[in-house]
């Protein structure tokens, strides 16, 4: 299997919590730090660091980040620009999984599959409490349950899914800025990639916001995969919460303590197209979210100049990375406290269950494609990508770089 590095750093007190510390096995198949570490490491701090100025307010935080790119770092080669709107993230926000979601259920398969459906259809509840309908001859699957985990699919995405055993022939990202002039011929006619985004964005602010409306929805990147002479696209959604995206790099809820209790989830929405605009293939992947409260600040926050400091040192014996994007979102961390305490290995998205969502400096690292060829030469894996994620509050780091 392959070996993941993780650790956590927190910036003030310049305490680390090494998960791969001295007479300690590196975990395997983790890229988060467990719940508990019997490895602290309190290193010295010299006269020069403990005179960084570690935090500044938010008009300073977006007015100074392009220093961070211009400098140079023995371990990070920078991107030339970055993807920072400018939208102020709040401290923390309370957000609650929701426990009812399953009487939208005729609701929102009217929504999602509209005319397809007959006019006599039933939803049946499978042992997990989700109600399907599952319509082999006419090629339509829907399901929900009570925490809002939505699936359907339809048409030639019936049978495909989210199988990636399908040649990628290009990746372009969305929110990067990539050019979107290109068309590809899909199931029943030619779209362009522009028209296509268009039409999934639309249909999210005319569709979905209507069922989590604490969010805005916009497509992040786009998998162009060939089927025979055609081919699809695969896209993954970003969900922003007053402009700020959630966490949607889907490795990382890697480790869990003893009982099972997930650190960090992300929120990643997956959808397909095979047809002009028609989304064919959809996925919510974890569950929708309620927001509850929000904690704003103006000072106290961790610029991306001391940032990449920080990190310079904390990497100095590690190869050098090339950053590919660096972006400000929210984790999202699992609150089990909120649940009942006699519910025994709880969920992650227990209907009921509160998250915490909490701003970070998100440096992505995109895995070249050389690296994810199969043993035959094809491409399938898609976007695969490593990030380093930095508490923008109190420095915590961790990471997964391969």
């Amino acid at each position: 299997m392959k070996k993941r590095l993780c650790f956590v750093c927190f910036l003030f007190g310049a305490v680390i919590l090494a998960a791969c510390g001295e007479g300690k096995e590196i975990l395997e198949d983790s890229n988060v730090v467990p719940y508990e570490s019997e490895n602290v490491v309190t290193p010295q701090e010299s006269p020069e660091e403990q005179s960084l100025e570690r935090t500044v307010d938010l008009e300073t935080l977006f007015a100074e980040y392009e220093e961070a790119l211009a400098a140079e770092y023995e371990n990070f080669l920078m991107p030339e620009k970055i993807t920072i709107e400018g939208s102020r993230p709040c401290v923390m926000v309370e957000a609650v999984v929701p426990s009812d979601y399953d009487k939208y259920a005729d609701e929102m398969a009217q929504t999602v599959l509209g005319d397809l459906l007959p006019e006599q259809y039933e939803l049946v509840e499978i042992p997990t409490g989700a109600l399907v309908y599952d319509d082999e001859d006419n090629k339509l699957y829907f399901s929900i349950d009570k925490s809002g985990f939505v699936s359907f699919e339809k048409s030639v995405g019936y049978k495909i899914r989210l199988s990636n055993d399908y040649d990628v022939v290009d990746i372009v990202h969305v929110d990067r800025g990539d050019s979107l002039d290109a068309s590809y011929v899909l199931e029943d006619g030619e779209e362009s990639l522009q028209d296509a985004v268009r039409y999934v964005e639309n249909w999210f602010h005319e569709n979905w916001t209507a069922f989590e409306s604490d969010f805005t929805f916009r497509v992040k990147t786009i998998e162009i995969r060939q089927n025979g002479d055609k081919y699809f696209y695969s896209m993954t959604v970003e969900k922003f919460f007053n402009g700020v995206p959630l966490e949607n790099i889907f490795t990382l809820g890697g480790s869990s303590d003893e009982n099972g209790r997930i650190k960090y989830i992300p929120a990643i929405i997956t959808l397909r197209m095979f047809n002009c605009d028609s989304i064919d293939v959809f996925t919510n992947s974890t569950t929708m979210l309620e927001i509850r409260e929000t904690e704003e600040a103006e000072d106290g926050w961790l610029s991306l100049k001391d940032c990449m400091r920080m990190l310079e040192q904390l990497f100095a014996e590690y190869q050098v990375y090339e950053i590919s994007d660096i972006e400000i979102k929210y984790v999202i961390s699992p609150d089990y406290a909120s649940l009942d305490p006699s519910i025994t290995n709880p969920g992650y998205a227990m209907p009921g269950m509160h998250m915490k969502l909490r701003p970070v400096w998100s440096l992505i690292i995109d895995i070249p494609r050389e690296k994810l060829l199969n043993a035959n030469g094809s491409f399938t894996a898609g976007d695969e990508r490593f990030y380093i994620n930095v508490d923008m509050r109190t420095g915590e780091v961790w990471f997964d770089v391969g």
